[in-house]
């Protein structure tokens, strides 16, 4: 029953959280969302694109996959995480259930911006999962859909969004092979966006004149794969190297601006934005754990960049991960 309890009441918060819209509003200043359709960065740093590009299986985690006959496998259970990196800091809730082959989960992120004064639910994401286990592999094959859930943010240099803004749909494949004390593992990946939508008003203080600018867009598609290895020298003590590669297509989007004096608009259609891009890494880590928790961190530095982000220095990766039952 209390198991029941808990599974409403997440359903119910994220019935609550998608219904937030996409708009937000500002004076004077107009921070355009041009910011973000000309960012490359809302793509590389978006917390699902970490999921699978720079996937790692903790200690806990390859005991379990050793451990378990899916077969008899079913229940429900719920697993939180947090991840660091170089834009935020995420806490995410995650209850599933699991039914032999398949798992469906619901992922359900809070975000503690670190270089901003405001924190705010993310993109959620439904997946359903399909394992395989033979041997020592074991392969997990993932169809996900993600939803946009809370209004953009302003802060000192223009509109922040850890989020795409659209609805995507993120198709990934895990593959893992263990052994007593050595292993490789891999993931390949496609995100593609829907279109989305976006509005912002402009006030102006003193009057009661306001201009909205709405927008709709279409992110780029990306494509992601990794290959990786760890040695096991100690056994709560893994080494982890391995390169990773993402290439990610141009988006575009359009504009229409209406005027509160006047019943005229002004559209921009069929512009360019400047997401696309090639970016491969190499990755050094470590992962240890701490009862039922997995931690790890990595240290990756990118050998092919084509934009400024972090060019050519190091960034710094942080996961934990428990399960609670």
């Amino acid at each position: 029953m209390t198991k029941k309890v808990v599974f409403t009441i997440l359903i119910s918060l994220f019935a609550i959280c998608n219904c937030f819209a996409q708009q937000s509003t500002v004076y004077r200043m107009p921070y355009g969302y041009e910011t973000l359709f000309n960012s490359q960065s809302s793509v590389l740093y978006n917390q699902y694109t970490y999921d699978n590009y720079f996937f790692s299986p903790g200690i806990n985690y390859l005991d379990k996959i050793d451990e378990i006959d899916l077969e008899t496998n079913q229940g429900f259970g719920i697993n939180t995480d947090i991840l660091i990196n170089s834009r935020s800091l995420l806490f995410r809730l995650t209850p599933s259930w699991h039914y032999k082959n398949l798992d469906f989960s619901l992922t359900i992120p809070y975000d503690f911006v670190i270089f901003n004064t405001f924190n705010k639910f993310e993109d959620i994401q439904i997946k359903a999962s399909y394992n395989l286990k033979k041997s020592k592999s074991y392969n997990t094959t993932s169809l996900s859909f993600t939803f946009p859930t809370h209004n953009d943010e302003h802060g000192f240099f223009g509109i922040y969004s850890n989020g795409t803004g659209s609805n995507d749909f993120i198709l990934s494949n895990n593959y893992i092979f263990t052994n007593s004390n050595y292993g490789f593992y891999g993931t390949a990946m496609i995100r593609h966006s829907l279109p989305g939508n976006k509005s912002m008003t402009i006030n102006y203080e003193n009057t009661n004149e306001f201009e909205r600018w709405n927008y709709r867009f279409q992110n780029g598609n990306l494509f992601a794969l990794q290959l990786n290895a760890y040695i096991a020298p100690l056994k709560k003590l893994h080494i982890h190297f391995g390169v990773g590669a993402m290439y990610n297509t141009r988006n575009s989007y359009s504009k229409i601006i209406s005027y509160s004096w006047k019943d005229s608009v002004l559209r921009f259609n069929d512009k360019r934005g400047t997401q696309d891009f090639f970016y491969s890494d190499l990755r050094l880590g470590v992962s240890t754990k701490i009862k039922k928790a997995d931690i790890s961190v990595f240290v990756t530095s990118p050998n092919v960049n084509n934009f400024s982000i972090n060019s050519y220095s190091l960034d710094l990766i942080i996961k934990a991960s428990w399960q609670i039952f």
